[in-house]
């Protein structure tokens, strides 16, 4: 695998193909499904383009958003000052779909740009550009087209001059109850076969992946009467030893009275690794890490919102209770921002 790729934009490449970013990433990271909005919420499993607005957990009719993380640092006059670091920007139209993404760099330069082209609210094509550094001549181009399904059906990536990647997806309908995806980039493939129950939606999966790291997953899922997800079970095996995603994996879910998520558990191999919680509308509260069954690091957050009860100011402490690099407790503090533009 081209070591450019493999270091720096696979993940983010996977990312931009709507089925693979749906289920593919969040298997090969299984503690992920609880933020997939479809599988939380028990909708119909078949992939279509939604309201980016929701996607986000956006309240009002979002034009943009600008996000900082914010620090304090001492200037040489020993006067503590604060710092803004824009980290990404979103545009949306006004119907709520996505039609602009940037990534920024530590110096406030772009690292990356996406825009989205829709017709009758469905995706037909995005481009990604990636600049390795500030000169024009080092960008890196990325085009996709979708079919009306909005399955990815093309995929060009051009990251040198000289060479491109050739990308291929193809998605065949066995029966109403059986789906097969496939994904190749150069000589490398992915391929997920899905299986679903009488109502449509997803009841287990088998998948082989090679993109990131030869390996296989089956994956069972556990719904009520209405379709609610309440548990995911997991198996994965890799030909690279040592994967910590490897074995047997089990997340369990509950929801607020008004069905949002409100906290899933993660358990490796029975044994807790991670709970995570979050509030009825949506955004996270706490995130807490367990090793050998002890609690080892916690992420808690707290907001500041706007009119339109989206948060403006977020905080995250993290205290660490246990490490072999510390003797006591210790915590680490972030400060973060949005600016909000709304349509009128």
């Amino acid at each position: 695998m081209i070591t450019y790729l493999n270091c720096i934009e696979m993940k983010n490449i996977l990312l931009k193909i709507k089925h693979l970013s749906a289920i593919l990433l969040c298997i090969s990271s299984v503690h992920l499904f609880a933020q997939d909005g479809l599988l939380i919420r028990g909708e119909p499993q078949k992939i279509v383009l939604k309201n980016n607005w929701s996607t986000y957990e956006l309240k009002g009719k979002v034009k943009k958003y600008v996000d900082y993380e914010v620090w304090q640092m001492e200037n040489n006059s020993g006067i503590l000052v604060d710092r803004d670091k824009k980290k990404g920007s979103l545009s949306f139209n006004e119907r709520g779909y996505l039609i602009g993404k940037k990534e920024f760099k530590s110096n406030g330069g772009v690292r990356c740009i996406d825009s989205y082209v829709y017709k009758d609210d469905k995706k037909v094509a995005d481009l990604f550009i990636l600049y390795e550094d500030d000169t024009v001549a080092m960008k890196h181009i990325g085009k996709f087209a979708y079919n009306d399904d909005g399955l990815c059906i093309d995929y060009t990536f051009k990251f040198k001059p000289d060479k491109v990647l050739n990308y291929c997806s193809k998605r065949e309908e066995i029966s109403k109850k059986e789906v097969i995806f496939s994904t190749s980039v150069n000589e490398y493939s992915d391929k997920i076969h899905e299986f679903y129950d009488e109502h449509g939606f997803l009841d287990s999966l088998y998948a082989t992946q090679d993109l990131e790291a030869p390996s296989k997953l089956s994956a069972k899922f556990y719904r009520d009467n209405r379709g609610v997800l309440l548990k995911t079970i997991a198996e994965r095996s890799s030909l690279a030893k040592g994967n910590e995603l490897d074995g047997h994996s089990e997340i369990t879910y509950s929801y607020h009275d008004n069905a949002r998520l409100k906290n899933y558990q993660w358990f490796r191999n029975g044994v807790l690794n991670k709970i995570v919680e979050f509030d009825s509308e949506g955004n996270l509260l706490s995130i807490f890490i367990f090793k050998n069954n002890t609690l080892y690091m916690k992420e808690e957050y707290s907001y500041t919102f706007d009119s339109h009860k989206n948060w403006i100011k977020k905080q995250s402490v993290t205290t660490y209770l246990q490490s072999k690099d510390f003797n006591k407790e210790r915590k680490v503090i972030f400060n973060y921002k949005r600016e909000i533009a709304y349509y009128e």
